[in-house]
């Protein structure tokens, strides 16, 4: 259907199928084992979590002083589990075809265009790796107060997937399988891939 969701009259308990946004709670049962164990906290900031994501700066580009009186370096784990964190779902880049970052996103001074385009060839060696666009999109302003306002966000949840990763040294898919997914009775889980060859 057009969520993307495949749905099977007939399925075993063993039968994959593309779940859309339902791993989202697995992501956030990661975060919670993460905070029971004392590695985060709900206070912690994103910057402090994912040092290795906070994006150069650009000439031409406000980064990191942008003239609102919030900032990424205000965002911490609760804003991104709930929703919070204070990106547009509107302009949401995580999913964008190369395309939307030449096009939609050609004449905003916080995305390097120029390193996009010499790193992955105009797009030929597309899809942009997801570090990298969350990355380029820390870099522009947040488009509401963080805690303020509630909108459904993929770039919060793939933010704390980057956590996960850097607070455990694992890959994202490894960790969700032995705390999450396993300890549930499922023994079969793997990341849904952009390219038709990987899905």
């Amino acid at each position: 259907d057009t969520n993307g969701l495949y749905w099977c009259s007939d399925v075993s308990l063993d039968s994959k199928l593309r779940s859309a946004s339902l791993p989202k709670a697995g992501t956030l049962a990661g975060i919670l084992t993460l905070i029971q164990t004392g590695n985060i906290s709900l206070d912690d900031k994103m910057v402090d979590l994912i040092p290795d994501l906070l994006p150069a700066e650009l000439e031409g580009c406000d980064y990191p002083n942008h003239s609102t009186a919030y900032s990424i370096a205000d965002i911490n784990v609760a804003h991104l589990l709930n929703h919070r964190a204070g990106f547009d779902p509107i302009s949401d880049p995580t999913y964008g075809h190369w395309n939307r970052w030449t096009a939609s996103w050609q004449n905003d001074p916080c995305i390097d265009k120029d390193s996009l385009f010499e790193d992955y060839d105009g797009g030929n060696l597309a899809p942009i790796p997801m570090e990298r666009i969350l990355s380029e999109w820390l870099r522009r302003h947040l488009d509401y107060n963080p805690s303020i306002e509630y909108e459904y966000s993929n770039i919060d949840y793939q933010i704390l997937r980057q956590i996960i990763e850097a607070q455990t040294s694992m890959d994202y898919e490894t960790y969700i399988l032995e705390n999450v997914v396993i300890t549930r009775g499922i023994d079969s889980m793997s990341i849904g891939m952009t390219k038709t060859a990987q899905r």
